[in-house]
């Protein structure tokens, strides 16, 4: 009988003692996890963001319609990917993407106006909705004189400012979204 009492209390003991430090070490190990982002899972965003950068450093001949093309594609990987992430650190990897996604765009936008020839000595006349966009990428808006009549305030930018402002905002948040998806 005191055989059996004594193997109740070691195993009342093992399991009071070392249950609960397992569990927290158990715990421990599935938090770290969770905040690891699955390469896999960004691999065709990483590619497709890759394929941008490239379009960048190509960016002195006029093919807007492939960098449309590659814009697109970008934007449909970062909507395959909305609502499947888990963690931080795949949310604010997605989150960088979309503000290089958002970057890209208007730099597209400008230089698509630029071409057509919108930019007289060297300005642009952009409307209201590029004032999020200025402080955003850092660029400034100077108010364009207008009637009282008005519907919609304009603003004056300096194309070369803007550009170099929106290439900047699409390299550093294509940089951010890729050392989080690499781990580094």
């Amino acid at each position: 009988m005191k055989t059996i009492f004594h193997l109740g209390q070691w195993f009342v003991r093992f399991v009071a003692l070392r249950l609960p430090l397992g569990l927290l070490v158990m715990l421990a190990i599935v938090a770290s996890g969770c905040d690891r982002v699955d390469q896999k899972k960004f691999d065709a965003m990483y590619r497709a963001g890759k394929a941008l950068e490239v379009d960048i450093d190509n960016s002195s001949s006029v093919r807007i319609p492939v960098s449309e093309m590659l814009l697109k594609q970008f934007k449909t990987e970062m909507a395959l990917l909305k609502g499947r992430t888990a963690g931080k650190k795949e949310e604010a990897a997605l989150r960088a993407y979309d503000d290089a996604a958002d970057a890209y765009q208007s730099f597209l936008y400008i230089r698509d106006m630029d071409l057509r020839g919108e930019a007289r000595e060297g300005r642009m006349l952009l409307g209201e909705g590029w004032v999020a966009r200025g402080s955003k990428f850092n660029f400034v808006l100077e108010t364009a004189p207008s009637e009282p009549t008005d519907k919609y305030k304009f603003y004056w930018v300096n194309v070369g400012a803007v550009v170099t402002a929106l290439l900047a905002g699409f390299e550093k948040n294509m940089t951010e979204a890729n050392r989080l998806v690499n781990g580094a």
